[in-house]
C-alpha cells in the first residue's frame, strides 16, 4: 500500500503535497502490488504494519475496511487530482519490500526476481487501467506518465546496453501499445546515473519518452576520498553530472533528476563546511542552471515496514513520521527550483 496511511486520513495527506510546493507525487509500486491488486488491503496491511500502524490505519482511514489492495492507490490518486497534483506511476521493484539491494536478484533483467515477462504484463496493466479509468473519470487525466523500472543495475559492461535497449524497448512499447497519452519514464544504467549512451540510439516512441537519473553522494564520492576527510567541490560534481546524465539535453531528450537526497534530519544551511549540506546546495545550483525537472527522494518520514524493521524512520524524508514539515530550511532551498517555466500541464 502507498505510504502514510497510517499516519494521516488520505485526504491530509494530499493536502500536504500542494501546500509544500509540489506539484507532482512520483507513486512507487511493485510487480507484487498488482499481482496481488484484487487482495483485501486489510488482509496485506495485517501482514506487513506493526500492531500499532495498523490501529492507527483503521483510525485514520477506515475507508480501507471495504477496499483492495490496488483500490488503496486509486484513492490516493484521486485525492490528488482533487487538488491538481499529477502522478508519475513508477514500478520500483519485483517484490513489495524496501528497495534496492545490489544483491536480492530484483536489478537486471531475467535475474531470479526480476523475470521480464511479468513486469511487462503488471506495467500493460496498470497503463491500460489508466486508459480505461480516463474515459469514465476525469481525475486519471493527472496520472502523466508512468516509470518502467527503478535503478537498473549490471556488472557487465559489454551486455548492460544491449540488453537495456531491448528489454526497455520492450516494456516502452508495451506501455504506449495499453496507453498512447503516457509519458514512459526510462532510467538509466549504474542504479540511473548513467545516460550517456542515449546520444547513440534513444528509446520509441521518442515523443513519449523521459529519461530519468539520480543522483546521491555516494554515487560519486570515493570512498578513499571520505577516509581522509576530502570531498569533491562542487565545480566536480556538477561536472559528474553533466557527463554522466547531462548530455541527454544535447540529444535533445527531456531529462528528469527523479531522486537526489540525503540526512533531512542534520540539514542546517548554516554548516557551510558541512559535505551533505554543501552537496545540496550545489544540486540546486546545476537544476537552476539546466533548467532541469526534479523530484526529491523522499516525501515520506517513515516506512512500515524496511528490512524487516517495523515503523523505520526515514531520515531523507521531507516529512517528520506523522506528516508534518521536518525542516524548513531544507523546504525552503527546494522551493529555488520550484517555479514552473513551461506551460502548464492542465
Amino acid at each position: 500500500m502507498p505510504e502514510g496511511l497510517a499516519s494521516r486520513p488520505v485526504e491530509q495527506l494530499a493536502d500536504g503535497v500542494p501546500a509544500m510546493g509540489f506539484n507532482c507525487v512520483r507513486l512507487t509500486y511493485a510487480v507484487e502490488t498488482i499481482q496481488r491488486r484484487n487482495e483485501i488491503a486489510t488482509s496485506a496491511a495485517k501482514s506487513t504494519l506493526s500492531d500499532v500502524s495498523y490501529a492507527k490505519l483503521m483510525t485514520n482511514n477506515p475507508w480501507i475496511t471495504n477496499s483492495t489492495v490496488w483500490g488503496c492507490f486509486q484513492r490516493l490518486i484521486e485525492e490528488l487530482a482533487e487538488r491538481r497534483v499529477m502522478v508519475i506511476l513508477d514500478n520500483h521493484i519485483s517484490d513489495a519490500q524496501w528497495c534496492c539491494s545490489l544483491e536480492d536478484n530484483q536489478r537486471w533483467f531475467q535475474k531470479s526476481r526480476f523475470p521480464v515477462q511479468p513486469w511487462i504484463d503488471a506495467l500493460t496493466f496498470v497503463a491500460g487501467f489508466v486508459h480505461d479509468r480516463t474515459a469514465v473519470d476525469p481525475s486519471y487525466r493527472y496520472v502523466v506518465g508512468m516509470g518502467l523500472r527503478n535503478e537498473l543495475m549490471c556488472w557487465d559492461p559489454f551486455t548492460s546496453v544491449p540488453q537495456w535497449r531491448q528489454y526497455m524497448g520492450q516494456a516502452a512499447a508495451a506501455v504506449h501499445a495499453a496507453n498512447s497519452d503516457l509519458l514512459i519514464v526510462a532510467g538509466g544504467l549504474t542504479m540511473a546515473s548513467q545516460l550517456d549512451f542515449i546520444k547513440k540510439g534513444r528509446l520509441e516512441p521518442r515523443a513519449k519518452v523521459v529519461y530519468e537519473a539520480h543522483i546521491y553522494n555516494e554515487f560519486y564520492v570515493h570512498p578513499g576520498w571520505v577516509s581522509f576527510g576530502q570531498y569533491p567541490t562542487c565545480a566536480y560534481l556538477k561536472w559528474f553530472l553533466t557527463s554522466r546524465v547531462g548530455t541527454v539535453l544535447d540529444v535533445p531528450a527531456p531529462l528528469w533528476l527523479s531522486e537526489f537526497g540525503f540526512d533531512v534530519d542534520t540539514f542546517d544551511p548554516a554548516n557551510t563546511s558541512g559535505p551533505d549540506n554543501q552537496w545540496f546546495l550545489c544540486i540546486i545550483e546545476w537544476l537552476e542552471q539546466y533548467d532541469v525537472d526534479w523530484s526529491v527522494w523522499v516525501l515520506n518520514g517513515v516506512y512500515y515496514d524496511r528490512d524487516g524493521q517495523k515503523d523505520s524512520h526515514e531520515s531523507f524524508g521531507v516529512t517528520t513520521d506523522d506528516y508534518r514539515v521536518k525542516n524548513a530550511a531544507f523546504l525552503d532551498n527546494l522551493r529555488r527550483v520550484m517555479p514552473v517555466k513551461a506551460p502548464d500541464y492542465v
